[in-house]
């Protein structure tokens, strides 16, 4: 009898362990999306921020129409730019979880963008626009 509620209980063990896993993994996925304005077929290069220096992440092409998605893992929030060249680029505080849509003229990224889906990138926009 015993051993008839083992076998199953290890099934309900392993599968919810796997689900937990899952979501953890959810989680700590954000999301980077956009359409940038002029900004067809152009690579975007995505740097983490740390106090000491500039980590490059990835580089993040764009589509003909200046379109792009990039999904990471993210386990703190992190300071990251998003570059264009050394004096067009957005400096972001990404979070785990976040789902975020950059709109904006790849021209003048700095001062021409829109920010959804991130508190803390809206807030480093708002005060980047206002120095």
């Amino acid at each position: 009898m015993v051993r008839n509620l083992i076998i199953p209980l290890l099934l309900i063990l392993v599968f919810s362990s796997c689900q937990n896993s899952m979501e953890n993994n959810n989680a700590d996925t954000f999301i980077l999306s956009g359409e940038l304005k002029r900004g067809g077929g152009i690579d975007l290069y995505f740097q983490e921020l740390t106090t000491n220096e500039l980590i490059p992440v990835d580089v993040i092409a764009t589509d003909s129409t200046g379109s792009f998605n990039y999904t990471n893992q993210l386990h703190d929030p992190s300071f990251f730019l998003l570059r264009i060249d050394d004096l067009n680029y957005l400096t972001l505080l990404i979070e785990p979880g976040e789902q975020i849509f950059i709109s904006g003229d790849a021209g003048n990224l700095l001062l021409d963008h829109q920010v959804k889906g991130s508190s803390g990138t809206a807030l480093l926009s708002k005060l980047n626009k206002q120095l």
